[in-house]
């Protein structure tokens, strides 16, 4: 397992390009995060303004979460074409919905990406722990689940049509042999 930490926007360029030119480097590719990631793309995208701005001082317009928007799209596009499985990560973003007062659970993402980045990948998952009562020991245990649709405070999709809505305790080979038969 190679890991590699990436702390510029130069440098996730540079590893997607080595991953483009070399297609079978890897079977899968984790992106850890692409909240992180989009504000590695912020911070380039100011520094490269004219005159240069500070992120830590100045704060970013809309000429900047327009060219950021573009830079997101592009990089999600390019990183789908990899001759490989390609699993991205997020953190969580709660909107209260003004009208109903429900709780959407989004990525933590910016302007329009985050309304469509579930519409890019094939399969958007959203990972949450519930507390359930385990009768063995009497105690209440904290439990994993995968959330694999849409619900009405989720974001979730699953192209591939062969999993169920929900899967308690996932790992990725259970997902990765229901999806594919195994």
């Amino acid at each position: 397992c190679d890991v590699v930490v990436v702390d510029s926007w130069e440098g996730i360029v540079n590893v997607l390009r080595e991953l483009e030119n070399n297609p079978d480097l890897y079977k899968t590719i984790v992106v850890d995060s692409l909240s992180e990631m989009q504000k590695l793309a912020l911070y380039y995208i100011m520094s490269k303004a004219n005159p240069p701005m500070d992120p830590t001082v100045d704060k970013a317009g809309w000429d900047e979460y327009a060219k950021i928007l573009e830079v997101m799209r592009m990089f999600t596009r390019r990183a789908k074409k990899l001759p490989c499985n390609v699993l991205m990560t997020a953190l969580l973003d709660e909107e209260k919905d003004k009208k109903t007062g429900k709780t959407m659970y989004k990525p933590l993402l910016t302007g329009k990406f985050k309304q469509e980045i579930g519409a890019l990948p094939d399969e958007v998952f959203y990972l949450y722990v519930v507390e359930q009562y385990n009768e063995e020991t009497e105690q209440d245990q904290m439990v994993r689940v995968l959330l694999t649709a849409a619900t009405d405070t989720a974001v979730a999709k699953d192209r591939s049509g062969m999993l169920p809505q929900v899967i308690p305790n996932p790992t990725m080979e259970i997902v990765y042999n229901t999806m594919f038969n195994k």
